[in-house]
């Protein structure tokens, strides 16, 4: 993986202000590795990042809120997510 798109509601103030993204490669839930994390300082529609650390490949892939969004509360909103890079079958 090398790049991600959220793509937040548009008229929803339950954006997510900072997050991780994580994978694995095994079955075992508890060996996720952080291959991105933000902290946003302010909100938006929509925005592509560059992954942090791009050189493993994973199995498995998820994102995961590390506090809270901007009303406060603890949702993870978004209306859509696409990961980008290559693809090894």
């Amino acid at each position: 993986m090398t790049h991600y798109t959220i793509r937040n509601y548009n008229k929803g103030p339950d954006q997510p202000k900072s997050w991780v993204i994580e994978g694995r490669n095994e079955e075992d839930n508890d060996k996720w590795e952080v291959i991105d994390e933000r902290n946003m300082k302010g909100k938006g529609n929509s925005h592509t990042f560059g992954v942090q650390n791009s050189e493993n490949s994973f199995r498995y892939i998820r994102m995961r809120s590390t506090g809270v969004d901007w009303c406060n509360d603890n949702y993870l909103c978004i209306n859509a997510i696409e990961f980008y890079g290559t693809l090894f079958i």
